[in-house]
């Protein structure tokens, strides 16, 4: 037996196809829910791992229950909701954001699985074991050839820079959504130090040193020019991260932001919510 006429060789087309396949229902999914088209995927190419992940687990593991439907929908099920949920915490401890919300669905955990979905996996799971896979099978059989395998291995090494340009994406929304969540307290505070420290000086220089009220004043001057300075410089950076956040559409926080309209950041909310609403008026403008 050869390479290509391996398990590994074929399992690898299986985790490409259902990668894509997998892309296209969630597309599918989506556009009929929201009336319009979206990018969906947690990658920027035409696949979902998740999908690809899923039914590599499925077929290897299940197989042998695919004559029995009630076995096989309850391990598909098993399976599928193990690997959401899996991955769902993951992504959540590693980027510190959620990606998907269940939490307004009944009999959800965490926001991360509910019966509902469950359910819904555990039928797509058995449909595809038994009607879809013999064709992916037999579509993988044909394969078995040197062009091809160039092909799967072209398409992996793609499917791994998209990965990595992915989460260089999501750890720079997160950088920019922590500084402008630091720019705007530092706003906030320096503000409220500013003006407390104003009053102080002002009672302090009218109660005990009025011969010294015109060095208050001239110091008074001084302070608001440097906090006038520094207000507008912060405010200009503020904006460049806005800015550099809205103008990224292709590869950038606006096609992730399209993808998961319910992303929500554990650290960053008000950033992360305060970039959506710009999103929205510069859309509707």
């Amino acid at each position: 037996m050869t390479f290509l006429q391996s398990p590994l060789y074929h399992t690898a087309w299986y985790f490409v196809i259902y990668s894509f396949l997998g892309w296209c229902v969630e597309v599918c999914f989506c556009t009929i829910s929201t009336g319009k088209w979206v990018n969906r995927g947690f990658l920027n190419g035409p696949v979902c791992p998740i999908y690809g992940f899923g039914m590599v687990a499925i077929t290897t593991l299940l197989n042998p229950l695919r004559n029995n439907l009630l076995l096989l929908f309850l391990g598909a099920m098993a399976l599928a909701t193990a690997l959401e949920l899996i991955t769902g915490y993951t992504l959540k401890r590693i980027f510190h954001t959620k990606w998907w919300d269940y939490s307004k669905q009944k009999f959800q955990l965490g926001g991360y699985i509910c019966l509902k979905f469950s359910i819904l996996w555990g039928l797509g799971g058995t449909a595809a074991l038994r009607i879809v896979h013999p064709l992916v099978e037999r579509f993988a059989i044909a394969l078995e050839a040197p062009p091809t395998a160039t092909l799967l291995a072209i398409l992996l090494v793609l499917f791994l820079l998209d990965s990595i340009v992915t989460v260089n994406t999501i750890a720079k929304l997160n950088h920019n959504l922590g500084e402008i969540t630091r720019i705007t307290h530092m706003l906030h505070e320096t503000s409220d130090v500013i003006a407390e420290n104003l009053g102080e000086n002002a009672l302090t220089a009218h109660g005990k040193y009025t011969e010294k009220r015109q060095a208050f004043h001239q110091a008074k001057d001084n302070l608001e020019d440097t906090a006038q300075e520094t207000y507008l410089e912060l405010c200009n950076r503020l904006d460049s991260l806005r800015e550099e956040l809205q103008q990224a559409k292709r590869f950038g926080a606006v096609r992730l932001l399209k993808a998961f309209p319910k992303m929500k950041s554990n650290r960053y909310a008000d950033a992360l919510e305060d970039l959506r609403r710009r999103l929205r008026n510069r859309k509707s403008e």
